[in-house]
């Protein structure tokens, strides 16, 4: 299953749109909102809006996402880099498979794809600078179907997090050299197919401190965001227009909300809608996109 806060996100936007609506009469300026599509399975659905002309004539945005690892009430930013860019990467060893008690007879791809989960994260700990953030992670492995088979195949997926294309690229390359190595070493052919993720976020710095005056005078507590490994779509209309983006606080510990996203056991604190509302609401007054007396 899924459970990211979108449908929190969904909430907060209607919420804003009635409110607007309600007052169009005070509004000098257009705001556009913009609900998101496709965020989760690559390549996103940023791009896609951006293609349609959902930023014509919008001067500066703003996006926010709930998060369960920040308490209710909190609003988190900061200026520059936010989130990294999230890549994603399969690989399939094809060795030759055979009876589980002969295995001097098969070109084993299970012990040789345990070799290379292994040995990529030397890719990270030896060969990257370790003040610069990047991150390798395996999510999947699939492999045969019963105990004495030692299957022709395996299959893996995996993750990359970097905020640098350079390091990006050598991860990228370093993946690739050791699976040739090993191709070498133990005659089997392999495919690895690595799809670059979105963009980094990178929070322009004006708007950013919009986000964090818009929190002065709201019942909510601003603080400085943690530099984040996870990825977000919304580096794309970042990379069109200046813009900045927030994660608003859901979690509630003494409610027993602390799931992590992507956790079966994932809620939200819906006290959180209304913080998110108030500071969208009050970034657009603070664009002067409402009359002034």
């Amino acid at each position: 299953m899924h459970a990211c806060g979108h449908d929190g996100h969904t909430a907060i936007l209607l919420t804003v749109a009635e409110i607007l609506d309600e007052h169009k009469h005070l509004l000098e300026g257009n705001v556009v909102l913009i609900f998101q599509y496709g965020e989760e399975i690559m390549p996103g659905g940023s791009q896609e809006m951006i293609d349609a002309g959902c930023l014509e004539n919008v001067d500066r945005i703003y996006g926010t996402h709930l998060w369960s690892g920040y308490p209710t009430g909190t609003i988190h930013s900061r200026a520059g880099a936010i989130m990294a860019s999230p890549d994603e990467f399969s690989v399939t060893i094809k060795g030759r498979g055979g009876h589980g008690a002969k295995p001097h007879e098969t070109i084993d791809p299970i012990v040789i794809m345990a070799e290379f989960i292994l040995s990529a994260q030397k890719i990270i700990s030896r060969t990257i600078d370790p003040v610069k953030q990047a991150v390798l992670s395996f999510g999947m492995i699939q492999a045969g179907t019963t105990d004495s088979v030692i299957p022709d195949q395996a299959f893996c997926k995996g993750t990359v997090r970097t905020f640098d294309s350079d390091i990006q690229n050598h991860v990228m390359d370093k993946m690739d050299k050791l699976l040739q190595g090993l191709a070498i070493a133990n005659d089997i052919n392999y495919d690895l197919n690595y799809i670059k993720g979105y963009l980094p976020v990178h929070n322009n710095e004006k708007a950013y401190q919009v986000i964090k005056e818009a929190t002065n005078d709201l019942h909510v507590r601003f603080n400085e965001s943690d530099l984040m490994m996870i990825g977000e779509d919304f580096s794309h209309y970042l990379k069109v227009r200046p813009g900045a983006f927030f994660l608003t606080g859901c979690g509630n510990e003494s409610k027993g909300i602390t799931a992590p996203h992507h956790n079966p056991k994932f809620d939200i604190d819906e006290k959180s809608l209304k913080y998110a509302v108030a500071v969208f609401l009050k970034i657009i007054e603070l664009e002067q996109v409402f009359k002034t007396n």
